[in-house]
Order: C-alpha cells, then sequence, then structure tokens
C-alpha cells in the first residue's frame, strides 16, 4: 500500500473514532467523504491496472508465435521435450528441431 493510501486510511480510522465518541462537523463529514472518494479512485486504478496486466498475459500466451526465453538459464536444462506432443527428446534435438521431436519438426 503506497504512503498516500495509508495515510488516507490513517485519517479514516480517526474519523471513524471520533463519529463514535461524538457527531462529526459538516467539515469532518466532508473531509470523510472526500477521503472515500480518493481511495476509491485509487482502487478503481489498481483494479484497472491489474485487469490490463492480465489481459496482456492472456494475449501473450495465446498468441500463436508467442515465445518464451529463458536467457542463461537454458545452458542449464537438460531435459527437453517436445512442444507438439511432449516427447521427452535430446538436447541437441531440440536445438535441431526448434524444441519438436523428429517426428514433428518443422520442414
Amino acid at each position: 500500500m503506497s504512503k498516500p493510501a495509508e495515510a488516507v486510511k490513517a485519517r479514516l480510522k480517526e474519523l471513524a473514532e471520533l463519529q463514535r465518541s461524538r457527531h462529526l462537523s459538516e467539515p469532518e463529514l466532508w473531509e470523510a467523504a472526500d477521503l472515500l472518494r480518493q481511495a476509491g479512485r485509487e482502487v478503481a486504478a489498481r483494479e484497472a491496472e491489474a485487469a490490463a496486466l492480465r489481459q496482456r498475459a492472456r494475449d501473450t500466451l495465446q498468441s500463436p508465435d508467442a515465445t518464451f526465453s529463458v536467457g542463461e538459464e537454458a545452458a542449464q536444462i537438460s531435459t527437453h521435450y517436445c512442444r507438439v506432443c511432449g516427447k521427452v527428446i535430446s538436447a541437441e534435438q531440440a536445438e535441431k528441431n526448434f524444441d519438436h521431436c523428429p517426428e514433428h519438426a518443422p520442414q
């Protein structure tokens, strides 16, 4: 949670405590309303950002030409699998046939 959001939450808690002991004044009520609107906008912005990230990930995973690289870790991978059938293949076959077994290797 960001510092402004924490400050908003803390101030709303203060106002809630005041409300328990006495009625809030009109300026305090307006302040509480403004704080609630601000908190609502922050939550909506975070939800929109998360939805956009989920959609981007979904689009990437569904793309027919999506490629995923593992960088330096690729050299340490000892087991390779065919992208089509899932059969275990050797590192040479994986490199030669672009991660496909000889049966499913692209021509």
